[in-house]
């Protein structure tokens, strides 16, 4: 890794909990279908860069925005 790439802050499962408002069940089944935010495992665990599930929120705000949208017209 060269000096000028930084390590991203990782989320445990528990800390996206807290942050996206699902329950931990649901963080584990998007993971597992592959529809969650990008993560990594590291040893038993999961862990979720912190602008990776920025990324993630983004783009399902915006296919529900289009979803909505679609529905009322």
């Amino acid at each position: 890794m060269s000096p000028d790439n930084k390590v991203p802050r990782l989320l445990t499962s528990r800390q996206l909990t807290e942050v996206t408002g699902l329950p931990l069940w649901t963080v584990w089944e998007l993971v597992k279908k592959g529809e969650g935010p990008p993560h990594v495992k590291l040893g038993r665990g999961f862990r979720f860069p912190e602008n990776g599930v920025g990324q993630w929120l983004d783009k399902r705000l915006k296919e529900q925005a289009k979803l909505s949208s679609s529905k009322e017209g």
